[in-house]
């Protein structure tokens, strides 16, 4: 019998420089469609192939993000990258990153605030690099040495670490001193951020989480399988001779034919969302200068 692979079976990892996979076809077909049986209609009874699982999974995993609005696949960021870096849609290891993200907007009110500034993505695995610019363009200050993450909300403060807290920028001396028009107004673009975010890799991901996803992923699945198998289809009788045989599925011409399991699952997910807004998600608080 052929080995099963994924996390339902616990043999699963995610292949070395790659992200992985939330949810592996053997997780969708012998646990979260499990007892359905997986063929069409047609003539051929094609079977629901591995490729066309991975393709639910994908989409309910970018439903997820979406929803949260967290990346749950790894992403790294870069602010006006040069030509001579690759970029790939997706991550794996030797790619330079996924997505351009736009420079961040100076406020004086956030500076003093200790340096506050929220991400536009979250949660956040490293910073790998923090500039100041100023209104002009120029480049002023390498912050890197002084980002403090707020790892799962995407936030960071910027404040002097060590001994240098005096005379950069804070208590009033160093930069604004010599730079007092700096310091002292809104700009745009002051801050190029190039960050990761997302989870690890797909091991990392939390159980509940990658629950969630495969029962999404099974609804999608669900939908359009119930039509490949009897689409349109309530009942049906026959009689020969004396002899009669009569069948009725749970669905109308215009309902699901895995309508309990999809009403168990979609039950589940309401109540998940509803519960893990918060844990997976963050209020946002603004600052108003």
């Amino acid at each position: 019998m052929e080995e099963k692979i994924g996390y339902s079976f616990k043999n699963y990892e995610a292949p070395s420089g790659k992200w992985g996979k939330a949810v592996t076809a053997d997780d969708m077909r012998y646990t979260f469609v499990w007892g359905i049986d997986q063929k069409a209609s047609d003539a051929e009874s094609s079977e629901v192939m591995d490729e066309q699982l991975d393709f639910v999974v994908e989409n309910a995993l970018a439903e997820f993000e979406h929803y949260f609005d967290i990346d749950i696949r790894k992403r790294v960021y870069k602010t006006k990258p040069l030509a001579s870096l690759k970029q790939s849609p997706e991550w794996q290891e030797g790619v330079d990153y996924t997505d351009e993200e736009d420079p961040y907007d100076f406020s004086p009110d956030a500076w003093f605030a200790f340096g506050f500034l929220q991400l536009r993505h979250k949660p956040v695995i490293s910073i790998e690099s923090a500039k100041l610019y100023s209104a002009w363009d120029s480049k002023v200050l390498d912050l890197e040495d002084w980002v403090r993450i707020y790892k799962k909300s995407g936030q960071l403060t910027i404040f002097p670490k060590g001994t240098t807290v005096m005379g950069k920028g804070y208590a009033g001396t160093g930069l604004v001193a010599a730079w007092p028009q700096l310091f002292s107004q809104r700009y745009p673009q002051g801050y190029r951020i190039d960050y990761t975010t997302g989870w690890k890799n797909s091991d990392f991901l939390d159980r509940d989480l990658r629950s969630a996803i495969g029962m999404l992923a099974t609804l999608n699945l669900l939908g359009w399988m119930g039509d490949g198998l009897m689409a349109g289809f309530s009942s049906s009788s026959v009689s020969l001779d004396g002899l009669s045989e009569s069948f009725s599925s749970t669905q109308s011409a215009t309902s699901a034919y895995f309508g309990a399991r999809i009403l168990s699952y979609t039950k589940y997910l309401k109540e998940f969302c509803k519960t893990n807004r918060l844990k997976y998600s963050n209020v946002m608080i603004g600052m108003v200068g």
